[in-house]
């Protein structure tokens, strides 16, 4: 059903029919949504040190960087309504990447 869009990286979501702007969001909400509990779990949870509190080394700012910036393109791919192909093609291909 998803593939029955043709793509247009820059095509606005408005085009769409009503149920793939639907789906859409609720693939982007979903998505946006996952990404702030990663950034909120591998940076208080995982770098935790009793006493001490979270300690970040450079790996894990790049970590979080990746996941405001993420969140960021995702929430204004929603909002300019655009943007939105890339946006998810992105997400599949970082999920199905990641180890």
């Amino acid at each position: 059903a998803l593939l029955s869009q043709p793509y247009r990286p820059c095509g606005k979501l408005s085009d769409s029919p009503p149920w793939y702007r639907d789906v859409t969001h609720a693939i982007m909400s979903y998505c946006t949504g996952y990404m702030i509990y990663d950034s909120i779990v591998g940076y208080v949870v995982e770098t935790w040190q009793p006493g001490v509190g979270p300690v970040l080394t450079t790996d894990h700012w790049m970590f979080l960087v990746h996941h405001v910036l993420t969140s960021l393109y995702m929430i204004s791919a929603r909002f300019v309504g655009a943007g939105h192909m890339s946006a998810m093609i992105l997400m599949f291909l970082g999920e199905f990447t990641a180890p």
